[in-house]
């Protein structure tokens, strides 16, 4: 029987014993179980994990204490089983370690996003870290229902589509029911305000939505666009077609959101 929000354990161990898992790492992937178990502030001096105020998201580092984290390999693949958990069927379940040393289950959540920031190792060295971005889910079985956290952005999608004369900025696709309102600076990392501002925006086609949703592709600051070292050795491989040359308006506004995309894109793709 999976636990309830709210529920306490006195020690990993009484965890482990019921769920599987370790007492140790911060994220558990028991075998067999459709589950993965997340220890939100195990570690408060290598990692700093946040909460928004209702509980429903958590900002949570990823594991590995030295050197870039991976998505492969030890403890690499934990971090892996975090980004593909939807695709393998799993939810997350998140236990809050409580200063008299206890375990509280704060609920079961579904990954929203993640991106890679740059901070310190345990050995005191700058690397990249990934940053997990996760929602919380009204029931552990029902993942497949997490469109229904994001809200509706239907007017949103509406203004952008009347500011960029319903065309992708990049290829000039007119096809309404293929088009995507891409926020430059991601939703999730967005203060409300942000969340509806057209300036942070673009009308995209689905292709060109997620290169830059993935920060595989950003635009500087005279909105040229630029490619990762992936997407061009994609290009060179003749594995994608995408327009290396494509530039698009940036005003002012636009331009605040897109630095930090832009930031963002660097982090990403090892070019600070």
């Amino acid at each position: 029987m999976p636990p309830y929000a709210g529920q306490t354990f006195q020690n990993r161990s009484q965890i482990a014993s019921q769920y599987g898992g370790g007492p140790y790492s911060g994220i558990e992937t028991p075998s067999g179980a459709d589950y993965i178990m997340i220890f939100s502030n195990e570690n408060l001096d290598l990692y700093q994990d946040d909460f928004d105020s209702s509980g429903d998201v958590i900002v949570y580092t990823g594991t590995g204490t030295n050197g870039d984290m991976r998505f492969d390999g030890n403890p690499g693949h934990k971090n892996g089983a975090i980004r593909d958990h939807m695709s393998e069927g799993k939810s997350i379940w998140v236990f809050n370690k409580q200063q008299c040393q206890a375990y509280e289950f704060i609920g079961f959540y579904f990954l929203f996003n993640y991106y890679w920031i740059q901070s310190l190792g345990e050995d005191g060295l700058n690397r990249q870290a990934i940053q997990f971005v996760m929602k919380r889910l009204t029931t552990s079985s029902n993942i497949a229902s997490t469109h229904q956290y994001r809200p509706d952005q239907y007017q949103y999608r509406s203004n952008l589509l009347a500011k960029f004369n319903s065309k992708c900025v990049i290829t000039g696709l007119d096809k309404i029911e293929l088009l995507i309102a891409s926020h430059i600076k991601p939703y999730y990392l967005c203060e409300r305000h942000e969340r509806s501002d057209v300036n942070n925006g673009l009308i995209l086609s689905p292709l060109y939505d997620a290169l830059f949703d993935k920060f595989f592709i950003t635009f500087d600051e005279y909105g040229r666009i630029v490619l990762s070292s992936e997407i061009q050795r994609c290009l060179k491989n003749g594995t994608i077609s995408v327009n290396e040359t494509a530039i698009i308006n940036i005003d002012e506004n636009m331009e605040q959101y897109m630095s930090f995309h832009r930031n963002q894109f660097h982090i990403r793709n090892n070019n600070v």
